[in-house]
């Protein structure tokens, strides 16, 4: 049973890597910078993948330990080039996500390291650093706990493994962290995808947003207001779907609530108690 259930565990290490001429300010920023980030991964059916752990090496490399690569194994589109591989690995359980890859506490950036074109597609996230040390464990949209308890589903699932609902006393310990996610941009409009997830059905009778041709690869998005994969991509005459994101900074609505996108080991240690005897690696 336990290898079926649970929403899964992601771990951020990332060690910054100094340098530059601006010393002074890379150094106050490395210094604010958190050694080890966490987060809680749904992998949109409540389904566990297993422990996940990130850890950005003095190479400055993005590197990711996992069991699979599911949720790893994504792939990625541009005007300049296309990827259909998976990341290079380098054993059985660890990837490389990124190349010249950093972190300063606020601004997470990376070259994907499965996309080789002539123009790299360059990866940029901003975070918000926030204090939560004796706030309630559900003010966190985010909680795996209140996700559960929000669905039928997750209902029925809470009572077979026996995971009680929050309530105003189970609080963050001092020294809490989070970082919620702000914005996202890139260095050029690309399209995120997977080469076994397959969507046809839920866009039969969608309206097409826009379409476009990259380097032979035919593309169209179709208009939706759910989170699912809209833009298909038809490759060799056979046909994927992902997501569109544009170069432009992309916003995180509603950021006003509480989002712990990332937390760090002693946010992550309260929020995942309910969860150690079921969080074990997938063999």
């Amino acid at each position: 049973m336990r290898k079926i259930v649970l929403i899964a565990t992601s771990s951020f290490i990332l060690t910054a890597c100094g340098g530059g001429s601006d010393a002074s300010d890379d150094q106050a920023n490395q210094q604010n910078a958190p050694n080890m980030l966490y987060a809680f991964v749904d992998n949109g059916s409540g389904i566990g993948i297993g422990f996940k752990k990130y850890h950005l090496d003095g190479d400055k490399k993005l590197l990711v330990q996992n069991e699979s690569t599911e949720g790893i194994a994504k792939n990625y589109a541009t005007a300049d080039g296309l990827s259909t591989t998976s990341p290079p690995q380098i054993d059985e359980k660890t990837y490389i996500l990124g190349e010249n890859a950093s972190f300063d506490g606020e601004k997470l950036q990376y070259s994907v390291s499965n996309f080789d074109p002539k123009k790299p597609l360059i990866l940029t996230k901003m975070y918000k650093q926030i204090d939560v040390s004796g706030r309630a464990i559900r003010d966190d949209a985010n909680n795996p706990v209140r996700i559960m308890y929000s669905s039928t589903g997750g209902l029925i699932l809470a009572g077979l493994l026996g995971i009680k609902d929050l309530t105003d006393a189970d609080i963050f310990s001092k020294g809490s962290m989070c970082w919620q996610l702000l914005s996202s941009r890139s260095n050029q409009d690309y399209i995120q995808f997977n080469m076994s997830s397959d969507y046809s059905e839920l866009f039969t009778q969608a309206e097409v947003e826009h379409t476009g041709t990259w380097n032979k690869v035919a593309w169209i998005r179709y208009k939706d207001l759910t989170d699912f994969p809209n833009t298909k991509l038809t490759i060799e005459g056979k046909d994927y779907w992902g997501l569109y994101y544009a170069s432009h900074e992309n916003k995180v609505p509603n950021t006003s609530e509480l989002k712990c996108d990332l937390m760090n080991e002693t946010a992550y240690k309260v929020v995942n108690k309910p969860f150690e005897k079921l969080n074990t690696p997938v063999s």
